[in-house]
């Protein structure tokens, strides 16, 4: 099982008896104050996991992950060439990111799907907000619904995959 730090996503403590087997992150946040929301600021470092991971959140008004400017958001890798491991994401806005390479506010080497997210003011040379750089052979793919992906700084685009 994968438990979410700010460090990342540690390993199962007994891999013998942790087969591999889709994990499910929900975040149940307390009402926030009125006209505001709940906000998770990193402090410098990203959010790593291997994949086979769904991230829930209670709705991209709702909650707001930072990478305050000096982190990417999310790093979604599992290391294993040839292999996907696929990234469900929904339900929260991803915002703030910043890595001078690829993929401000998300990396993923993964397939990754996004529904009912917000990305925005993410910045990286390339594919600021999302940049999806899998494994042809192993059947990456992306999927975005219900979702604003807003302008940041980025060559060539906001989204690369």
């Amino acid at each position: 099982m994968s438990h979410m730090t700010p460090a990342g996503f540690r390993d199962c403590p007994c891999p013998r008896r942790c087969p591999p087997r889709p994990d499910t992150i929900v975040f149940h946040l307390p009402a926030p104050p009125l006209h505001s929301e709940n906000i998770i600021t990193l402090s410098g470092v990203e959010l790593t996991s291997k994949g086979n991971v769904t991230i829930t959140g209670p709705g991209a008004g709702k909650l707001i992950i930072d990478g305050n400017g000096t982190s990417r958001v999310f790093d979604i890798n599992d290391g294993v060439a040839g292999t996907d491991s696929p990234t469900i994401i929904s339900g929260l806005s991803i915002v703030n990111g910043s890595l001078g390479n690829a993929g401000g506010g998300i990396y993923s080497a993964e397939s990754l799907t996004l529904k009912k997210v917000v990305i925005s003011g993410n910045a990286a040379t390339f594919g600021g907000g999302v940049d999806v750089f899998g494994d042809a052979a192993a059947g990456t793919k992306v999927s975005i619904s219900n979702a604003l992906v807003r302008p940041a700084m980025a060559r060539p685009s906001n989204i690369c995959g």
